[in-house]
């Protein structure tokens, strides 16, 4: 007990990690979340969360590639992380907000694996995918494999005014892709926000023993920081 943590923050991408939050939280460990997980945050008793709304995020991610004016009619989520929650949320929002808007469009996903550090093989799946140019839209799960999908896009010919790319998360190689023009867009979670709001949280419940005010997004206590659209 004497080494027991004053407070732990989380983020609860899959279910052993849960299972872990959830064996913490038995034990009488406060623990506030951020990022991924806030739909079952509540369910474990974490005391306060802040994340983007998954599936919103990608909602607004097939808002913003038919905002375009552009005639969609195939599109491509690719995932670098399976069994990632959250990933799976961003594209099922991506999902079926095209296909009621444009009801014949095709959404395909392409599930790439990077957990054993084999980046030729991610590098290898992203050009059999992308080398033909055959997706007018494409939004990327995040920007871990953005170098690769503008880099097959570029070389192929795919001009970026006719074949749309998008992604999920910012870094200073997300904006240089704006910048430059081999990006269209970035939903933004401003994980500054989350990590930030979090420790907020944290540190005044170990402190002072007091939580934050409930957000009136939802009944526990979840802070929607995105999603926001770069561009």
């Amino acid at each position: 007990a004497e080494n027991r943590a004053d407070v732990l923050i989380v983020t609860i991408p899959s279910e052993i990690v849960q299972e872990a939050v959830a064996t913490a939280i038995s034990k009488n460990v406060p623990v506030f979340g951020m990022n991924s997980g806030y739909d079952v945050a509540d369910n474990i008793g974490i005391l306060g969360f802040v994340s983007m709304e998954e599936y919103f995020g990608g909602k607004a991610a097939a808002s913003q590639f038919l905002s375009y004016g552009k005639n969609i009619t195939r599109a491509l989520f690719i995932n670098h992380e399976q069994g990632n929650s959250a990933l799976t949320d961003r594209f099922k929002g991506f999902s079926d907000t095209l296909k009621n808007e444009v009801p014949a469009i095709e959404v395909e996903e392409l599930v790439v694996d990077f957990s054993n550090g084999n980046t030729k093989q991610v590098a290898s799946d992203v050009e059999g995918a992308l080398s033909s140019c055959q997706y007018d839209a494409v939004l990327l799960s995040g920007d871990r494999t953005l170098d690769f999908a503008t880099s097959v896009l570029y070389s192929n010919g795919c001009l970026f005014s006719n074949h749309l790319l998008g992604t999920f998360d910012t870094s200073s190689q997300t904006y240089d892709a704006i910048a430059t023009g081999r990006l269209s867009f970035a939903i933004s979670q401003q994980q500054h926000l989350q990590g930030a709001l979090a420790v907020a949280m944290a540190a005044t419940y170990a402190t002072a023993g007091k939580r934050i005010a409930r957000s009136s997004q939802s009944s526990f206590g979840v802070y929607f920081s995105g999603p926001a659209v770069v561009d």
